[in-house]
């Protein structure tokens, strides 16, 4: 018995955290050596504490008095309590206390056995996660405004670039309209270009112009019917409509709630290249729906020429394109808005497609 005492005695002595024993008022009955080493003493040197408060800085003594001390005699046990330790010399750590009150004999005095834990470390990569979590906020911060900053730069650029453009537009529809370029002379050639890339300017500075208007401020959100908005979208495409013979099939559509504008701007994106990307066929575009418990499913199958499965990320990036404008005329941003739209909506919109057989475009909405 006395054996198996002394190898108990030696671990607790040795083991890698601190131990007291305290009485129930907090004096200290025993108190190893790791913790006489954290608190700047050397083997069994006596320590000036008397109680387990004299081993805390001024608020931890506090409250261990208040708190600390009066729960573990109610409850007999306390886990997971962070105090300040304090030994010679000016030494402190921060601490994690675990206690336990002993099992002892009829007739003895209670006693309880504290276990603490150097938590510095614990304490140090906490600040410095912390720190970093700060940079990273503040990062975030920044890169919204910047953001910001540069929606509002695009906006008013091309909200201004539009009267010298109009300009520029006039003056060749007169030119044109007076003939005074002779069709098939060098000069008709450079004038063609003159055209081509004024044109391809216009829907430049209108793209972004919608871009910058989808932003990150909630918009005004009503009961929208995504039949109506179909409805309005493809009468807002009348011209191209009609030059291309394109023929619309939509289903009964849900009522959401949502911003009327930004969804109208979404579904003519989506019907503009449908007719935009056609095949040698006549341009068929369907709209149909389904509903389940959380969503709403909407897809836009159009008959045109595709694409292939390895672009479909390629399609949403901002200003990525995957034919030249000498093939097909575009920006490259009206997928990229439709993506936002969709964000600001809480959706998602999704693509299958093969080259020849269409595309499908998949939007989701929540319900909520």
């Amino acid at each position: 018995m006395k054996g198996r005492k002394m190898i108990t005695d030696q671990l607790l002595d040795n083991a890698p955290c601190g131990y007291l024993q305290i009485d129930r008022g907090g004096a200290i009955l025993r108190i190893n050596k790791t913790l006489r080493r954290w608190l700047g003493y050397d083997g069994d040197e006596e320590i000036e504490a008397r109680s387990i408060e004299d081993l805390l800085k001024t608020g931890s003594k506090i409250y261990c008095h208040t708190h600390v001390l009066p729960l573990l005699n109610m409850q007999g046990e306390l886990s997971e309590i962070n105090l300040t330790m304090k030994g010679r010399n000016s030494v402190t750590f921060p601490a994690l206390i675990n206690a336990k009150k002993d099992a002892a004999d009829p007739g003895k005095i209670h006693t309880f056995s504290v276990f603490v834990v150097d938590i510095t470390q614990r304490k140090m990569y906490e600040s410095e996660l912390l720190k970093e979590r700060k940079k990273a906020e503040n990062a975030t911060v920044r890169l919204k405004q910047v953001n910001s900053d540069l929606e509002q730069f695009a906006y008013t650029a091309s909200h201004d670039l539009q009267g010298p453009l109009r300009t520029i537009s006039g003056m060749i529809e007169l030119l044109e309209k007076k003939k005074i370029i002779e069709p098939g002379s060098e000069g008709y050639k450079l004038f063609s270009l003159i055209k081509r890339n004024s044109n391809q300017m216009k829907m430049m500075v209108r793209d972004l112009l919608e871009y910058s208007k989808v932003n990150d401020s909630q918009p005004d959100y009503s009961s929208v019917s995504i039949g109506d908005v179909c409805r309005q979208s493809i009468n807002l495409l009348k011209d191209d409509v009609k030059n291309n013979g394109a023929v619309f099939h939509i289903s009964e559509m849900p009522v959401i709630s949502g911003s009327e504008p930004q969804l109208i701007r979404l579904f003519q994106n989506l019907f503009e290249n449908a007719i935009k990307y056609r095949s040698e066929e006549t341009p068929v575009i369907a709209v149909t729906q389904n509903t389940t418990h959380d969503y709403y499913y909407i897809r836009v199958r159009d008959n045109g020429i595709g694409f292939e499965k390895e672009n479909t990320a390629k399609i949403f990036s901002f200003m990525k394109r995957l034919h030249t404008d000498e093939d097909i005329p575009g920006t490259g941003i009206g997928l990229t808005s439709c993506k936002r739209i969709m964000k600001h909506h809480g959706g998602s919109i999704s693509a299958e497609s093969k080259p020849g057989e269409g595309s499908v475009f998949k939007l989701q909405f929540t319900k909520n």
